[in-house]
Order: C-alpha cells, then structure tokens, then sequence
C-alpha cells in the first residue's frame, strides 16, 4: 500500500518550476490531466503497511508477468493504440481485423503482443503507414478509430 506525499513537481517548457498538490491531480486510464508540457521531475511515494521484502516480491511478479505478456529487447515504441472506450480492446481489433499479419517493410506487429509494433530496421514511414493501414481497416471493419498511443513528431511530407 502507499500513498502520495502532498505533491509533485516539475517543469514546463519555458523551464518554469511547477509544484502540483495532490488534490489538484487526477489519474484516468492511461491519462493524468497534467498540462501537456508538464515534466515530472521529483515524486515522491511514501510505503505503508509493507515490508521491503513484500515490494521486492511484488515487483518480481510483475516484471515477470510483463516478460511473459509483452514485447522485450526488440526495438518497439510500446503499446501503439489506445484502447477504445467500453469496446475491445485495441489488440483484439487489430487482430480481428487482421493487421496482425500485415508487414510493412521491416515492420510488423508483434507475435506476443499485437498492439506492439517491431521494427526490424525499417523507416518511421513504414510505421506511419502500419499505423495508417490498421486505423482504416479496423474502422471499415468495426467502424471504431483507433487512437494511437504514441506520439508521431517531424514533419509530415
């Protein structure tokens, strides 16, 4: 168990120190509505009702739960899609829809997780247009848009 110290801190772009008390937080799925330019740099957690024997124990389990479940030591961006809100979930759709077979180049879906796009030494284009091609297929399918996850920087040409 643990809970928050009174606040975080951090920075925003023009490098000004923002100090946010805990009530003026608020945690959603896979959201925190902290401003966008907001960069955590000190939080503090504070344990209760645990041992550090129990936490090391914890932590173990969920590494390995994630080892068994996700991608690693590939060259992934992460989860690429959102899950939609009270619908499947975005792994389900991009395989219902078959984008889990579709390859790009040198980028595909992952086998172990099909929300996780590997690149085997391919362009950014090549994940753009994997990313562009599931998006249109799944809403042609399931008419749902899926979000992405990740956040697509440059400019677009």
């Amino acid at each position: 168990m643990w809970h928050w110290r009174s606040h975080i801190s951090g920075i925003n772009k023009l490098g000004e120190k923002i100090v946010l008390k805990k009530q003026n937080i608020k945690f959603d799925y896979r959201q925190s509505h902290l401003p966008n330019d907001f960069i955590i740099t000190e939080i503090a957690l504070n344990i209760i009702y645990s041992t550090k024997d129990k936490i090391q124990k914890k932590i173990i389990e969920l590494k390995r739960r994630k080892l068994n479940a996700q991608p690693s030591k590939i060259k992934t961006g992460g989860s690429t899609f959102k899950n939609p809100e009270n619908k499947l979930k975005a792994w389900e759709l991009i395989k219902k829809s078959g984008c889990d077979k579709i390859k790009f180049g040198g980028v595909k879906f992952s086998d172990l997780h099909c929300n996780f796009i590997e690149n085997q030494g391919s362009s950014a284009k090549d994940v753009e247009d994997l990313i562009n091609y599931t998006i249109e297929q799944v809403k042609k399918k399931f008419n749902i848009i899926l979000e992405p996850e990740i956040k697509i920087i440059g400019e677009k040409k």
